[in-house]
């Protein structure tokens, strides 16, 4: 009964924002971004240009900006399988989201928690967030916002093996998605609803949705999100036991991931592969093919290690240097103080010198002008002494 009332809230949702006026967050997230989508930039070269966005959006004390800044580092830690820190950047994002009251920034945030969930497997609370999202961005206006919250809604649904209601979520979501949405959000919709098929087990109906997928991330020139969806459409293929099928296109996949460094998808070709081959009873296929999985993840892992001692070693001489330059400043404030106290004290010596001197001076003035008085007194005397004696010869 919950999950009806529920329903009926979200289509009236659905159905109210349709015909009142749109926002659109994400448009706005996009341009602001400093890295550019096609820029081919590492994850720590992407996270460094989000640090600088971020710290001139708080010296300019721009709330938007920052709460952009927070979702891009997000995604930065996000790709690093940094969870904690990617949990971090987005409740500061909400608690931005919170102080302005507004809800479309709400939904978003919130949208990108769901992400963390479901990375994490933690599908029930993912969906309760895609749901709270989605009220959000209705109440906001934001219906693109609101067709991706329920078109996860749906995944999630599937993820739970709740096919009823990931078939109603779905069914609810998609005119939003065809109507408020690009390319990109149609071709991962329909790769999605392929996967909820195939997990239910309707394999058929997956291979239909796998091959609208395809067409649609050809026609945008997206080679990972082709490779994805045919990795998808082989694994259908195979449960349909056409294995001739599902052995070209996974082929077909490992071209693709190999001309564009797509280790990570190679890595899934390999190990689709070898089930492959072990469902049609070649074992040694399967057997070499599950070799190149393991060491390839080995490779992908040591290499992944390897990436982050790097990182860590320029982070280490950075603090090093920093540190050195603390040692610097402080060394030379030290001298700085000792060159005072050495001024001080010659300025002291000085002032007790000329103070000396000056007594000196004084004093010898003094004996001088008593010297002079004494003299002057003795002259007076002797000239008495001298009339005396005259006055008494005579």
């Amino acid at each position: 009964m919950k999950n009806i009332h529920l329903l009926h809230a979200i289509l009236l949702l659905a159905f109210s924002i349709s015909i009142q006026g749109q926002t659109n967050f994400r448009a706005g997230w996009e341009a602001a971004n400093p890295v550019a989508k096609e820029a081919t930039l590492s994850i720590s070269e992407k996270a460094k240009a989000h640090q600088d966005f971020l710290k001139k959006a708080l010296l300019e004390g721009d709330s938007l900006r920052q709460l952009y800044a927070h979702l891009y580092l997000a995604y930065d830690y996000l790709h690093q399988q940094d969870y904690s820190k990617a949990t971090e950047c987005l409740l500061n994002a909400l608690g931005i989201a919170e102080r302005a009251g507004n809800p479309g920034w709400q939904g978003w945030v919130v949208h990108r928690q769901a992400i963390v969930a479901a990375r994490l497997k933690k599908y029930q609370e993912a969906l309760q967030e895609y749901l709270e999202a989605a009220r959000f961005c209705g109440e906001a206006k934001d219906s693109l916002c609101v067709a991706e919250s329920l078109e996860q809604v749906s995944v999630m649904y599937g993820s739970l093996q709740d096919f009823e209601n990931a078939e109603r979520y779905h069914v609810i979501a998609m005119p939003l998605i065809e109507k408020y949405g690009g390319e990109t959000q149609l071709g991962a919709a329909l790769n999605n609803y392929g996967n909820i098929n195939s997990w239910a087990g309707r394999y058929a109906p997956a291979v239909r949705n796998y091959e609208r997928a395809i067409a649609v991330f050809q026609k945008l020139g997206k080679p990972l999100e082709i490779a994805k969806a045919k990795n998808n459409l082989a694994d259908a293929y195979k449960y349909l036991h056409r294995y001739a099928e599902a052995k070209a296109i996974l082929e077909e996949c490992m071209d693709i991931n190999q001309k564009n460094n797509f280790l990570q998808s190679l890595m899934t070709n390999y190990a689709n592969l070898s089930v492959l081959y072990d469902s049609m009873g070649n074992y040694r296929q399967a057997f070499l093919y599950l070799h190149d999985y393991h060491y390839l993840k080995d490779s992908l892992i040591g290499a992944e290690t390897q990436q982050k001692i790097a990182e860590l070693q320029v982070k280490y001489e950075a603090q090093q240097k920093e540190l050195e330059l603390e040692r610097s400043k402080s060394a030379l404030t030290q001298a700085q103080r000792s060159v005072e106290k050495l001024l001080l004290t010659v300025f002291f010596v000085l002032v007790l010198a000329v103070a000396g001197l000056w007594r000196w001076w004084w004093l010898n003035r003094q004996a001088k002008q008593e010297l002079a008085k004494n003299k002057e007194t003795l002259e007076d005397l002797t000239r008495i002494l001298l009339e005396k004696n005259t006055q008494l010869v005579a």
